[in-house]
């Protein structure tokens, strides 16, 4: 522009929003500065627009200027300000006073531009969001730099509807003003930017879906290519992946926009529609021109496409841009706009949930019409998440008792219908003051049947309240509904204890309610002797199947489950089991099924446990216990997708509360270990020894913790550790306990030297007389067989190995038969020691992990990848592991391995 040959002039650099202008002048500054220009350059932004002389200050600041001449110039800046607030009648016309501030800071930047040895350049981006006082200053000097050798230039955001009209006007009308206009990226230079990080067949591939998801916006186009490098996408992929790198350049082009053009966006987000129109501008209180050319320059930015946002992350790009409250306020306003349209109740009533907030008289209403709506389309949680809101709205005593219903609809989806109905009349007769204490009790077991909330810990409270205000003498009922409910949900019942507790014996110590919830209570305390549980069992053994015995008979049989009374659970449950088929009554079918199931799996009758887990799930697929049953049978199977895929559900904390939740707990545990993950056993395990120890239910035939936990401890080589657990366990143990003393000594024998198994495992096996286990006979002979090849008595190893690949067939356990060592395969003898094992301290720490893994059967790959090492390091340490134990193949190892990887006795 003659600039060098002592000529001035005003270069106006305008394009839309992340067009690249601010790319072009940082290229151009540098440029000038290395020919030799004294470059002056400033950035202004919206949250400085109101400094007087911002602008001016960060040009004095932003080059090596002799001191004097920066004081000069903040010498004007400083009078300038003092001026601030003296305005003109015509707010366009510079006000005289001013007009000295500005001649002064003319003097002294053009003298800046006489003394150097180039050209001055004040390089300005952004120009819009300048305060009012430096956009003075920059028309001032445009005007008369025309014969100066100074350059101005100057970004300014295109086609902005606030802030500068009028001085664009009037640069743009002088003659040495040359405008550059930025279009958004052709094709053919979208392809160029990709090829700086692309190869040129995915350029070819891709270039199609970047020029419609960026509308060529390069912002854009850098998002995408960012989310290509951290993305999943293989070479046939002809959709981008589109991930945070995109959403960033949307939010980052929206900032950088027009502010109403912005507000359009935040419109059409909120609202979910493709382009503008009169309920866009009723949303936002403008006028609908005004919203189209907002419209217009969100096309060119690239933000918009023909239909709406480009892609589903922009517009969420765009709704999280905006602050919390700002949102639900639109969100808010937005439903109201739709109800009076008469917009569907389910368009509607997402609004109002994402506004978190439905305070208009209709909107209680509408939210339960959206929820039935949503409901009879299976949308269980959207109709759980409107009857919420509507529930925390609802100010009128019928609008709560409807919302209420409709929550127990939702909530009991799969448990017996008539219970969840009754639920709401009978939590509003309680307060009234109309339900009985049979009945309010009935209610307060029907509310913690859905699991604990806040509705049923109130009905339990008004219920203990009443008791205790009425001086009403402990009844059978209550004394067997406290100590079900201390069994049950025994952190509930710790915080309910000073009221539930009451004085002297209930007068009627025959109730079967109450005898069974002795039973469970006494079985779980450790209280009731085998003499004791013998005669709850004859005695409740008598009582017929009805609907009043149902539940003291399933409590009892629950109790006969924990007391390791698997045998005559399993018989006395079939019995019942038949009277509730040939009566056809479904929910009693599902009651005794979740119990039947706990009893079969104990009893190693896989198929049995897995059918009975199935009748209890189809009843109320809530119920824990038969899913953790599902689990295990799974895991026994081997079959360990299945099973993870039961056991990796999110489940609400209250759920893991109870007793359900310890054997969820457990069956997630053993599928853990099953696939290699004994950390994340350890961490189930332990959390079940925590639990029950603090619920003082620390019975291991409940759960045995201290068994399962060792178990993880020998996958972790600790096996010092896991020894003295198991052995912690087995003293507590009763005779009695035949199954979990059992597997007690069975792990205490895989912690041990292969010379101290045998009388432990011929123990454990004599223990199981009583058990119809055959799954734990299976493990036992197996781990008695590959004890016996590690001590050279092939004939024993033989018929043990048999005999547990045989039980392993019959109960259908074939997830145990990767662990039995071929019948056929040499017996592993130590190179140079004959028959002697090698311990555990032949191997290093890393070479003992990569043992372990390969003797559970894990290919070289895998252990690798548990280990995070490579594949290379894993073949290292095998050599090295065959050389100290003298190996010659990998299943010499596996057999091995128990007998290597263990301590002595």
């Amino acid at each position: 522009m003659g600039c060098s040959a002592g000529r001035g002039g005003v270069a106006l650099v305008t394009g839309v929003a992340a067009s690249g202008k601010t790319e072009l002048m940082n290229a151009f500054v540098r440029h000038a500065s290395e020919a030799g220009a004294l470059v002056l350059s400033a950035m202004a932004t919206r949250s400085e627009s109101e400094i007087p002389f911002g602008v001016v200050d960060q040009l004095s600041h932003n080059a090596l200027l002799a001191p004097e001449d920066v004081h000069e110039i903040q010498g004007a800046i400083e009078a300038g300000v003092l001026l601030a607030d003296v305005r003109g009648s015509d707010p366009d016309r510079i006000h005289p006073e001013h007009a000295k501030v500005l001649a002064r800071l003319h003097v002294a930047l053009t003298r800046l531009s006489r003394c150097g040895s180039g050209p001055l350049v004040i390089a300005v981006d952004d120009l819009q969001e300048s305060d009012r006082f430096s956009l003075q200053l920059l028309r001032y000097l445009a005007r008369r730099i025309t014969n100066q050798p100074v350059l101005m230039v100057l970004n300014v955001l295109s086609e902005t509807t606030t802030g500068i009209p009028l001085f664009l006007m009037e640069i743009v009308g002088q003659s040495n003003t040359r405008r550059i206009r930025l279009e958004p990226l052709s094709g053919s230079a979208t392809a160029q930017l990709m090829a700086n990080f692309l190869e040129s067949a995915d350029v070819a591939r891709l270039l199609p879906e970047y020029e419609r998801l960026s509308g060529g916006n390069p912002l854009l186009v850098r998002g995408l290519l960012d989310d290509h490098r951290g993305g999943p996408g293989g070479p046939a992929d002809r959709v981008p992946h589109v991930a945070d790198g995109y959403r960033q350049a949307v939010t980052r082009s929206l900032r950088r926009t027009d502010p109403n053009a912005a507000e359009a966006a935040y419109g059409l987000a909120v609202l979910g529609l493709p382009r503008v129109n009169a309920l866009v501008g009723r949303l936002l209180a403008v006028e609908t021109d005004a919203l189209e050319r907002c419209e217009q320059i969100l096309l060119r930015t690239g933000l918009l496409g023909p239909s709406g946002f480009r892609h589903p992350e922009a517009r969420a790009a765009v709704l999280d841009s905006l602050d919390p409250a700002r949102r639900g306020e639109l969100h808010l306003r937005a439903a109201r706009l739709l109800f009076i349209e008469g917009a569907p109740a389910t368009e509607v009533a997402g609004h109002l949930l994402a506004a978190d907030a439905a305070p208009d008289p209709w909107a209680v209403r509408l939210l339960l019409e959206a929820a039935e709506q949503v409901l009879s389309e299976d949308q269980v949680e959207l109709a759980a998440e409107y009857s919420r809101l509507a529930h925390r709205e609802a100010a009128e005593p019928d609008q709560r008792a409807d919302v209420t219903l409709m929550l127990a609809q939702i909530d009991g989806q799969g448990s017996p219908v008539a219970a969840v109905r009754h639920c709401v009349t009978l939590t509003e007769a309680l307060h009234e003051g109309k339900l009985n204490q049979s009945q309010a009790i009935q209610l307060v077991k029907y509310l913690l049947q859905q699991g604990p909330s806040e509705q049923a810990e109130s009905a339990l409270r008004h219920l203990c309240e009443t008791l205790r205000q009425e001086g009403v003498a402990t009844t059978s009922e209550w004394e067997a509904f406290r100590l079900w409910l201390g069994c049950t949900f025994p952190l509930l019942a710790g915080r309910f204890a000073p009221l539930t507790e009451t004085s002297g014996q209930p007068r009627d110590s025959t109730n079967p309610y109450l005898q069974a919830s002795r039973l469970l209570d006494g079985v779980l305390r450790g209280t009731l002797s085998e003499a004791g549980i013998d005669a709850v069992q004859e005695h409740l053994q008598t009582l017929g199947l009805n609907e009043t015995t149902l539940e003291p008979l399933t409590v009892a049989l629950t109790a006969l489950v924990y007391a390791d009374r698997q045998r005559a659970a399993v018989a006395w449950g079939d019995e019942l089991l038949r009277e509730a088929r040939a009566r056809n009554i479904p929910s009693w079918l599902g009651v005794l099924s979740s119990v039947m199931a706990k009893a079969t799996v104990r009893s190693g009758d896989l198929a049995a446990a897995e059918r009975h887990a199935a009748a209890a799930l189809e009843w109320r697929p809530e119920i824990k216990y038969a899913l953790a049953t599902q689990a295990l049978v799974r895991t026994a199977r081997g079959d360990l997708d299945a099973a993870g895929g039961m056991l990796n559900r999110p489940l609400r904390s209250a759920v893991l509360e109870n007793p359900s939740g310890l054997y969820y707990r457990h069956a997630r545990g053993h599928y853990y270990l099953a696939i290699g993950r004994a950390h994340a056993a350890l961490m189930e395990f332990r959390a079940c020894g925590q639990d029950m120890r603090a619920w003082e239910m620390d019975l291991p035939s409940l759960v045995p913790w201290r068994s399962d936990l060792a178990q993880a401890l020998i996958a972790l080589g600790r096996t010092d550790e896991a020894r003295e657990l198991a052995t912690e366990q087995l003293s507590a143990l009763k005779r009695s306990w035949g199954r979990t003393r059992a597997l007690t000594l069975r792990v205490i024998a895989e912690a041990s030297g292969a010379e101290c198994r045998p009388p432990l495992l011929a123990e454990a096996l004599a223990s199981l007389e009583e058990s119809p286990d055959q799954v734990e006979r299976s493990r036992i002979h197996g781990l008695l067989g590959r004890t016996h090849r590690l001590l050279g008595d092939a004939d024993a190893a033989g018929r043990h190995i048999q005999r547990a690949r045989q039980l392993a067939k019959d109960c259908q356990a074939d997830g145990l038969l990767p662990g039995l060592p071929p019948e056929d395969e040499p017996q592993p003898v130590a190179a140079g020691r004959g028959a002697e094992l090698i311990g555990i301290e032949d191997l290093s720490k890393a070479e003992q992990r990569v043992a372990r893994l390969v003797s559970q059967g894990f290919t070289n790959s895998e252990v690798a990848d548990k280990l995070f090492i490579t594949v290379s390091t894993v073949e290292q340490h095998l050599t090295r592991i065959y050389r100290k134990l003298g190996l010659k193949h990998r299943s010499a190892l596996q057999s091995l391995a128990e007998g290597v990887l263990v301590d002595s006795c």
